[in-house]
């Protein structure tokens, strides 16, 4: 019993599992290096974006997610 109990009280996921988010990572890394970073939305219909590092193409990508979210993406970018 004490083992079964001592299983279920470890934790599922640890701080080690987990990883750090693409974008947030590139962010970080260009304000360390004093880069500007700028993500271009091609298309709001396939997700489609060009991402800029010091006004240099750097890559493209697709992103599919809900559209509430890319209005709000977009609506962001606006407002800068």
């Amino acid at each position: 019993m004490r083992r079964v109990a001592k299983i279920l009280l470890e934790p599922i996921i640890t701080p080690e599992m987990l990883e750090i988010n693409p974008v947030k990572k590139l962010y970080e890394t260009c304000q360390k290096h004093k880069r500007k970073v700028r993500v271009v939305n091609m298309s709001s219909h396939d997700g489609s974006f060009e991402v800029f590092v010091d006004n240099q193409m750097r890559g493209k990508g697709m992103c599919h997610v809900k559209k509430e979210i890319t209005l709000n993406r977009q609506s962001c970018k606006q407002g800068i």
